[in-house]
């Protein structure tokens, strides 16, 4: 069995929250690794590491990866930040031994009692021998918010996810002899080498093709640490529609493809209730979130969402109703819960003749969520900024009307204990209007077949 990753937008990953932290030596972890393609660039294809937090270094203490040598070759290695900041590593720097594609290869990283980094590719040592950066003179970070993940690299690459099958995933907490290592190469799994396991997921049985098998992968040890699937959302693109006109506005035509998931923050000027509704070219059905502003203001944001939605080329979106100017940032991204409706909570705010405005806090109530802003202002020409964090996915800048502009801002990967607020601010002082909503992730994996040595793939979703 094996787990099969997805390309590029890496829709998933692998965590073991339950793991006992080991930032510090010695251990090895094994795998068996199906790399389909690499991409060129440092930290592309990511194996397995251990993350954590630290003023040092804020994500990880130590991974195992592909890191590009040059446009057509990767190179192997295993890298660990100590608790000074100082980078150790092994790998095969010589540009002997490229790491292949499309093919099983045995993967091994290990650190022993004193320190000394060792990693393996189909049983080949690295050649970072010399000692002056493979062996480590101090324990690396260890963190009580560490995890063991698998299959994505949340600090150098996060929308770069692997990109291909992982099998027999294992972790000890010791450095496992070279005739341990053979013979777990050599048997294909049928080994019986247990001391010092501490986790290995073998990625449970078969299934029927396209099947829901479960939210986590069993380790098959009596330690019980299950991997467990997280969400994985990628923005896919964004863009802004400005009108002069009141209704039966029409944006222009925008490329959708790759998205399950579209957001749109709408803005209009004039006082009363704001009761617009969103259709579009591909049919979706839009809900309509609640925070508006205040119906006394003449400025109003509402945000409109669409899941599990159709979606592709010539993608256009139509205003009806009472808005008037309507403004519209429009943002899609893959990764959203499909099953059911995503939407967890929103907040929001306004008020009259002010350069800033927080929307208030929205707290996921379950981890790597989806949390969006949108914010009105009357920007007479000047634009808006995003604060705390948010990324900015677009902003009409269209300033022919010379006032309403709408905006969307994006953070993903939140946690439960993580309450989501930002501050809009503009340059002048005018009536802004902010909302902010929280959306689920796709946690699911799925059955998607068999490949090469009659190994089967889930597809984490």
């Amino acid at each position: 069995m094996a787990i099969q990753f997805s390309p590029l937008t890496q829709d998933g990953a692998l965590v073991a929250p339950g793991l006992p932290v080991y930032g510090s030596y010695p251990f090895t972890y094994t795998a068996w690794v199906y790399l389909n393609n690499y991409v060129f660039g440092y930290g592309s294809d990511f194996f397995i590491g251990m993350m954590g937090s630290t003023s040092v270094n804020p994500y990880w203490s130590w991974f195992v990866s592909v890191v590009g040598a040059d446009a057509t070759h990767n190179l192997l290695q295993l890298l660990v930040v100590d608790n000074t900041g100082t980078y150790w590593w092994d790998g095969y720097w010589a540009g002997v031994t490229y790491f292949p594609i499309q093919q099983w290869v045995f993967v091994v990283g290990c650190v022993d009692a004193n320190g000394f980094l060792r990693i393996y590719q189909d049983m080949v040592p690295g050649d970072t021998a010399d000692g002056s950066q493979n062996q480590t003179p101090s324990m690396f970070y260890s963190g009580a918010n560490s995890n063991l993940t698998m299959g994505t690299n949340i600090k150098d690459s996060p929308n770069l996810g692997f990109n291909g099958n992982m099998d027999d995933i294992r972790f000890y907490n010791r450095r496992l002899s070279t005739a341990e290592l053979q013979t777990i190469f050599y048997s294909r799994g049928t080994d019986s080498i247990t001391y010092g396991l501490q986790g290995r997921w073998t990625m449970g049985p078969g299934q029927p093709v396209g099947a829901i098998v479960t939210p986590s992968v069993p380790d098959i040890t009596s330690n019980r640490n299950n991997a467990l699937v997280r969400g994985k959302i990628t923005k896919i693109n964004a863009g802004v529609a400005f009108s002069t006109t009141s209704n039966g506005f029409t944006s222009a035509a925008f490329d959708t493809s790759g998205a399950d998931f579209i957001v749109i923050a709408l803005a209009q000027a004039g006082s009363g209730t704001f009761d617009a509704t969103i259709t579009d070219s591909k049919l979706n059905t839009w809900h309509k979130l609640t925070i508006q502003g205040r119906t006394d203001s003449p400025r109003q944001i509402r945000l409109y969402y669409a899941y599990n939605a159709t979606v592709g080329t010539g993608h256009t979106f139509t205003v009806d109703g009472t808005a008037n100017f309507p403004s519209m940032s429009i943002a899609w991204y893959h990764g959203v819960q499909l099953s059911s409706d995503p939407f967890i909570a929103e907040n929001g705010n306004t008020v009259l003749f002010s350069s800033s405005l927080s929307t208030g806090a929205v707290t996921p109530t379950e981890e790597d969520c989806l949390v969006v802003v949108g914010a009105e202002f009357e920007a007479n020409g000047a634009g808006g900024s995003c604060d705390s964090g948010f990324v900015v996915d677009a902003v009409d800048t269209d300033t022919s009307f010379g006032h309403e502009q709408s905006a969307i801002g994006h953070l993903t990967q939140t946690t439960p204990a993580a309450a989501a607020s930002t501050t809009w601010s503009q340059a002048s002082s005018s009536t802004i209007c902010v909302a902010i909503a929280a959306f689920k992730s796709v946690k699911a994996v799925t059955y998607a077949g068999s490949v090469l040595k009659s190994k089967r793939p889930y597809r984490i979703m």
